[in-house]
Formats: structure tokens, C-alpha cells, sequence
């Protein structure tokens, strides 16, 4: 996993830097951006996948020590699964998983702001003739 991050960082240099090198071309900054995008999102993906292998690994000692105890020792088993659960979702999801879940706010939030948010019956909530709905 660290030689692939190595590799992604030394290649996000070199492509990266190839205008300035390059003795006959000028140096463009919206270039420069555009090449570095794609490897922020790769070492991004790699970050997430590191935490989340570290997230389980803490989870699973802990559930070990927690078993292996015999009911001895203090184990905070909501917060084992939960790291579990999260760790889980970062190793395998990862990068592709937090921009779905951040379209999913964005589309929220331009749908509440547009006034086309389907409120799905909510108690309180305002209907198509501007009055609040009572059930």
C-alpha cells in the first residue's frame, strides 16, 4: 500500500511538474491544477483506505481483549462495532463513498433552497398552498 502512495506521489510530481521542465514550453497554472486533481483524489482514496484498515484492526483488539477477558475488563462494544462499521466503510468505500454521500447533500441542499425538497409528509412542514401541514 505505501509503494502504491509512493509511486502516486512521484508520478503527481513528475506529471506535474513536466511544463516547467520542459524547456520550450511555458508553465500554465490551470495545467499544473488540472494534472494534480486526479492524484489529490488517488492519495485522498489511499488516506480513507488506511484509515479505515486501522479502524478495523483497532476494532477487532478490541473485541479480542473484550472476549478473551472473560468479563473482566472494560470494552466499549457500541464503540468497537462502530469503529468496525466505519472502518469497513472507509477500506472498501473510501473515496467513491464520500462523494456520493456529499452529492447527496449537495442535492439536498439545492433542492431546500430551491423549494423542490420533497418533505415525505413531515409533521409542521409547509404544503403546495404556502400553509403548514397538521397530519
Amino acid at each position: 500500500m505505501f509503494s502504491a502512495i509512493a509511486s502516486t506521489l512521484s508520478a503527481a510530481a513528475m506529471t506535474a511538474m513536466a511544463p516547467m521542465l520542459e524547456g520550450e514550453k511555458k508553465f500554465d497554472i490551470i495545467g499544473f491544477l488540472g494534472n494534480t486533481t486526479g492524484y489529490v483524489k488517488n492519495i485522498g482514496h489511499y488516506v480513507m483506505m488506511l484509515a479505515g484498515a486501522i479502524l478495523i484492526i483497532v476494532a477487532v483488539i478490541q473485541i479480542v481483549k473484550g472476549l478473551a477477558s472473560g468479563g473482566r475488563g472494560q470494552v466499549n462494544w457500541v464503540m468497537s462495532i462502530a469503529c468496525l462499521l466505519v472502518g469497513g466503510l472507509l477500506l472498501f468505500g473510501g473515496w467513491n463513498l464520500a462523494a456520493s454521500v456529499a452529492a447527496i447533500g449537495a442535492d439536498t441542499m439545492t433542492e431546500i433552497s430551491d423549494g423542490t425538497y420533497n418533505d415525505a409528509g413531515v409533521q409542521g412542514a409547509k404544503d403546495a398552498s404556502g400553509g403548514y401541514k397538521t397530519s
